[in-house]
């Protein structure tokens, strides 16, 4: 089972509105028609969060419009620059499986939404610990992959991980008595990377829009390219993972132009 993660898209209400990341919808085309046309095609892509900035449903249509386009089975959660009933209500009509387990041969996909209405933290929560819960102990025989927007473990980057997820120790301690969690997929701080917290990885992505600069105090935009991860779940519950960044074209000069987003 091959899958694709992309995560932090940061869409708008409208291509190329507001001030701030105009060019996040061309990246975003940029980065999944590489993931859709690679040599080995996704089975499943894996949408993590932050999909559209602002919440607005158009937003998510346009999203669903460039999955359908290219013929991918599509999953979403919610980061927390999304809105939770927008996206699913609108994904959802296009076919993105927005709820919370997917059987992917012999393993589980279990979605969590560390929405926190208000902050930019993120919060699992007792529902949605009941759900991961649930999941966990439902009486299948498979391996289990867990994907989240929110980082469950730090980075290094003090001001990122000052909004991590809140109830991590709850997390860590409910999955540590279900030994079929093979690893735990998340968004949120547009870096890669790969950490283990008692033998279980956890792996962080780059955006399909701007980077973060890695292990830094204060907020630093990063100039690598934007990408994605590729996961091959094996039956035997091996992960082999890796990550591929996109280049975006040359910058042009003119209304045409990406930009990444420098905030001013």
């Amino acid at each position: 089972m091959r899958l694709v993660q992309l995560t932090d898209l940061h869409l708008n209400a409208a291509p190329r509105q507001g001030m701030v990341d105009p060019g996040n919808d061309e990246l975003f085309r940029l980065v999944l028609a590489h993931a859709a046309t690679a040599p080995e095609r996704p089975d499943v892509l894996v949408l993590t969060g932050d999909l559209v900035h602002d919440g607005a449903p158009s937003g998510y249509r346009r999203l669903a419009h460039e999955v359908r386009r290219h013929g991918l089975r599509a999953c979403a959660l919610p980061g927390n620059h999304d809105d939770p009933e927008a996206m699913a209500d609108t994904l959802g009509a296009e076919g993105v499986f927005c709820g919370t387990a997917l059987r992917l041969g012999g393993w589980s996909l279990v979605l969590l939404d560390t929405h926190l209405p208000g902050t930019d933290d993120g919060e699992l929560g007792e529902a949605q610990l009941s759900l991961l819960e649930g999941a966990l102990g439902d009486g299948q025989d498979t391996h289990v992959l867990i994907a989240l927007h929110h980082h469950p473990v730090p980075v290094g980057s003090r001001w990122i991980d000052a909004m991590g997820l809140r109830d991590a120790p709850a997390f860590w301690s409910l999955i540590a008595g279900h030994p079929r969690v093979r690893g735990v997929l998340c968004g949120h701080v547009h870096q890669e990377h790969s950490i283990r917290r008692g033998g279980i990885p956890t792996w962080t992505t780059p955006a399909t829009c701007r980077q973060f600069a890695p292990h830094r105090d204060q907020f630093t935009l990063d100039d690598r390219p934007p990408g994605y991860r590729c996961l091959a779940l094996h039956p035997d519950g091996r992960v082999e993972t890796s990550v591929v960044r996109v280049p975006p074209p040359p910058r042009q000069v003119g209304p045409t132009s990406l930009s990444l987003g420098v905030p001013t």
